[in-house]
């Protein structure tokens, strides 16, 4: 009797505890290669900075038939383009 009680207990334990993620959380979206060319700004529907732990600071343009781009901050005509948003 006393053996199926602690097991239980072992089991109510196991089953309590709750599993922790081992590393950083995986951003959702992350930029690694860039367009070379300029979007026109009435094509674009959308512009979202990639999250801080990405490698490679850029925002994702998306334009208003859904495609996404990927763009470096540093880019001339995007600064004009979020200025006007």
């Amino acid at each position: 009797m006393r053996t199926t009680v602690i097991l239980g207990l072992v089991l109510l334990g196991i089953l309590d505890c709750e599993a922790q993620p081992l590393g950083p959380p995986i951003p959702a979206v992350c930029c690694f290669s860039f367009i070379g060319f300029q979007i026109p700004a009435n094509k674009i529907k959308g512009v979202v900075e990639t999250s801080p732990a990405c490698v490679n600071k850029a925002v994702v343009v998306t334009t208003e038939k859904g495609n996404k781009f990927c763009v470096k901050l540093d880019e001339p005509w995007l600064a004009s383009i979020q200025k006007d948003s």
